[in-house]
């Protein structure tokens, strides 16, 4: 008899895998980043068809397969509401990207989890597109903060040391965004990503 896991879940990606079934990168609460296979969810009569959207936040039921992990249910507990526009589907695609590039294994790190859900409520709230881009530049640093690729300096522990998102720190972070992006871009390189 197989253990099933369930967890919350951010939909980071999703791909067709053969005729019926849809493959899934997931960033789990209580698991970590999984990769995960929905059979036959791309069939008119799946149930769960509507919940696995990229970029929503679900409660997923996993069971650990030979292979691979198996997503055995699913329910939306909040969808992406930014999926008609271009800049903020941008913006979120860029972070989660990026996210792939940078997370591999399973491994719990629920700190992770709570800045990619805080930046895509923040990004769905209403946020105007520059909100979103400097949304971007502060999820991606403390994103390379808790991997541990970040240099910890004064100057960063502001934006850094805590995962709350508000209108005054994003206005700090557009006061310095070119020094954040250069901080940014000077530790992708240094750490060939």
């Amino acid at each position: 008899m197989h253990h099933v896991y369930t967890t919350r879940a951010i939909v980071v990606r999703s791909r067709t895998s053969g005729e019926a079934n849809r493959a899934y990168d997931l960033l789990t609460e209580g698991l970590g980043f999984i990769r995960a296979l929905a059979q036959g969810v791309r069939l008119a009569k799946s149930k769960l068809k509507g919940h696995l959207r990229d970029f929503c936040l679900v409660s997923v039921s996993v069971v650990r397969g030979r292979d691979v992990w198996r997503i055995t249910s699913a329910e939306a507990e909040s969808a992406g509401t930014f999926f008609h526009d271009p800049e903020k589907m941008s913006v979120a695609q860029g972070v989660l990207s990026l996210l792939l590039r940078l997370v591999h294994g399973e491994e719990k790190n629920e700190r992770l989890f709570r800045i990619v859900r805080s930046f895509l409520a923040y990004l769905a709230s209403g946020a105007s597109a520059a909100d979103a881009r400097d949304l971007e530049i502060l999820a991606v640093l403390r994103i390379l903060a808790t991997l541990g690729y970040l240099k910890e300096s004064a100057e960063l522990s502001r934006f850094v040391g805590n995962d709350d998102i508000s209108d005054s720190l994003l206005a700090a972070v557009r006061a310095v965004r070119k020094t954040l992006v250069a901080e940014i871009n000077e530790t992708l390189l240094r750490t060939n990503l």
